[in-house]
């Protein structure tokens, strides 16, 4: 995000404060969208990590890669929310915050006595936004569900591939990714509404329905027609030309998306009497003479190497590209360009004396921070907050020392001086540097208590009842996230 031609610029979200509750992808990348427009972002995981640290290998500072891409620019402490000393200090400092981002398993925030409800009355200006599987009302509001699952469910499969391909899945969680930013969009139209009303929102995000965001286009013609999608392997078959064409040397993607393109595409390939062709004039007589079209071009496009025809086509104005791996992409001047791959920065997190006081911990752990190794936005993911075995370690132990055994979780950062303390003989907190992280909001936070589940979308809609609203009609009539007013407390 661009804010600005120096580092003195605040960004747009300094100031706020976000709690995090959130595991896996789609809650955390939307911490971590907050994170990156300024936000400090507390990520709140359990004794064991968030789960995303085991989605490996290969592992690297305390996670996986897909921790590690979610989880930059926050802050991290370890709590164990069967405590009640851990719940009362957590409420507490949810009292103050701006922001509640979480995704337990349904019913579970309210067991902990964290439900919307309660917060609404000790912090009525607080936004509390949860993160669903399938929806915060209807008949599956309480089911878990990981990306696969609900990509199946809402139809996703049956649109990807080609027509004699069986269904297959979106290699990208694009309902994980595009859920966290709905949840981001809603908090910042909480916010902005909070600025004239003084009052918090409650915002809901679900994979569900952002699945039927990305196929408002599929919806609205299978209502129009009857007749379900047709699928394409590499493009569309509404638009013609639209789709990968093979070449002498590999596959060029060619997308002549109205009249004026295709015109300016057949010039191009030395036939421009094919747009005077009365089976080709619009896009309605192509898609109807498709197949003699397509094998018209790649007699032409199998003529020459694909890079040829990549200059000629962007010279003439048309629209195409090589499908490139990542390894291309990443070679990409473009990419180079806009500054999206950065360094990450090493980050120095200095050892403390075991405390009892978590604000404190937050406190110091801010001030320590170093300005020169940690611009503002580019900060690696918090590490490990602990090891498997019960120990405590002291934070000479961070120092190359000898780990001193006592009563407690332990507490420890990947070896590294880090700030350390145990509040409880159950609850563990590791003040670990601010990190830029993209927030997963999918997991139950606490393993034992009832029907948890780890790693889940969902909890039962804390409003009640009587705030369930049916929904009816095609897909873009209802966007992927509810804003809703909290009532006056």
């Amino acid at each position: 995000m661009y804010c600005g031609s120096d580092m003195t610029t605040p960004l747009p979200l300094e100031g706020i404060k976000v709690v995090e509750i959130a595991q896996a992808l789609a809650g955390p990348f939307a911490g971590e969208i907050l994170a990156h427009m300024g936000a400090d972002v507390v990520k709140v995981e359990r004794p064991e990590g968030d789960e995303a640290r085991g989605w490996g290998p290969p592992f690297t500072l305390g996670g996986g890669p897909t921790f590690h891409a979610v989880n930059m620019n926050k802050r991290s402490i370890v709590l164990d929310l069967k405590d009640p000393e851990a719940i009362a200090w957590l409420k507490g400092y949810l009292a103050q915050a701006d922001v509640l981002v979480q995704n337990l398993r349904p019913g579970v925030i309210e067991e902990l006595g964290l439900g919307a409800e309660t917060l609404h009355k000790i912090n009525p200006r607080l936004i509390f936004c949860s993160l669903w599987a399938f929806g915060h009302t209807g008949p599956r509001r309480l089911r878990p569900g990981y990306e696969p699952m609900v990509q199946a469910f809402a139809g996703l499969f049956s649109v990807n591939g080609g027509d004699e391909d069986p269904p297959s899945r979106f290699g990208a969680p694009v309902l994980d990714l595009g859920t966290g930013m709905w949840a981001a969009m809603g908090v910042l139209a909480a916010l902005h509404q909070r600025t004239v009303t003084g009052r918090g929102a409650v915002v809901d995000a679900s994979l569900f329905e952002t699945a039927l965001g990305w196929l408002t286009g599929h919806i609205a013609g299978f209502r129009f027609t009857g007749d379900l999608p047709l699928r394409e392997r590499t493009g569309s078959r509404r638009l013609v030309p639209f789709q990968g064409f093979q070449t002498k040397n590999g596959t060029v993607i060619i997308a002549a998306g109205n009249d004026r393109l295709f015109a300016k595409l057949v010039a191009a390939l030395g036939h421009p009497e094919w747009s005077a062709d009365p089976r080709f004039i619009s896009n309605a007589e192509r898609r109807a003479n498709r197949d003699e079209l397509i094998v018209e071009m790649e007699k032409v496009l199998t003529t020459r190497e694909k890079e040829e025809w990549i200059d000629i086509l962007e010279d003439a104005g048309v629209p195409c590209a090589p499908i490139q791996d990542l390894r291309e992409m990443l070679d990409e001047p473009q990419t180079a360009a806009l500054g999206l791959l950065q360094a990450v920065p090493v980050e120095r997190v200095r050892a403390g004396r075991a405390s009892h006081d978590w604000n404190e911990a937050l406190e110091r752990h801010q001030r320590e921070e170093e300005p020169e190794s940690q611009p503002r936005g580019k900060r690696r993911t918090p590490v490990p907050r602990q090891h498997r075995e019960h120990r405590f370690v002291d934070p000479e132990t961070a120092l190359g020392r000898e780990p001193q055994v006592a009563k407690g979780r332990i507490v420890e950062a990947h070896g590294e001086p880090a700030e350390v303390m145990v509040a409880h003989a159950d609850v563990a907190i590791v003040a670990i540097e601010p990190t830029r992280a993209q927030v997963a909001v999918r997991e139950p936070l606490v393993d034992d208590l009832p029907d948890l589940d780890s790693g889940l979308h969902g909890e039962e809609d804390p409003r009640g009842k009587d705030r369930i609203e049916e929904r009816r009609g095609i897909a873009h009539d209802h966007p992927a996230v509810s804003c809703q007013p909290r009532p006056k407390v």
